[in-house]
């Protein structure tokens, strides 16, 4: 079977089991979490394996809206939290909308080591602006 490439246009948009991931004309990657995603390992690897393919040896922005996710197992979290994410990566802007989510999210990023400048936000709009001012 051949591998899927993806080589997108700005503002096309890929469906996958995590909701969809497309890059806008910053080229920003955006990732757009499913409403209700329980966030399991084999979704986050799918996330990691199309972003890779966009990023195609390079480095990218990334904002991550989380929407109204339902779970994220530990194991998800840790494979998440590798440093070899860093290879694709060079900033992260997390777009989460409830308290108690960025609560935890803010906890998890102060406990453990992080390979690029990631931020937590409450809106794309700030999120966005955040990384453009990234270099």
């Amino acid at each position: 079977m051949k591998e899927m490439t993806y080589d997108i246009k700005p503002d096309e948009t890929i469906r996958c089991g995590i909701g969809e991931i497309s890059v806008n004309n910053d080229g920003i990657l955006i990732i757009r979490y499913a409403k209700d995603l329980d966030f399991v390992l084999d979704k986050a690897e799918e996330m990691v394996r199309i972003s890779e393919k966009i990023a195609n040896g390079n480095k990218m922005k990334v904002m991550i809206h989380t929407g109204m996710f339902g779970y994220m197992p530990e194991d998800t979290r840790k494979y998440l939290a590798k440093k070899s994410l860093a290879n694709h990566r060079l900033a992260a802007a997390l777009v989460i909308e409830w308290l108690s989510h960025r609560i935890m999210a803010r906890f998890i990023l102060f406990a453990r080591k992080k390979y690029y400048p990631t931020s937590i936000f409450r809106n794309e709009k700030d999120a966005l602006k955040w990384l453009k001012n990234i270099s």
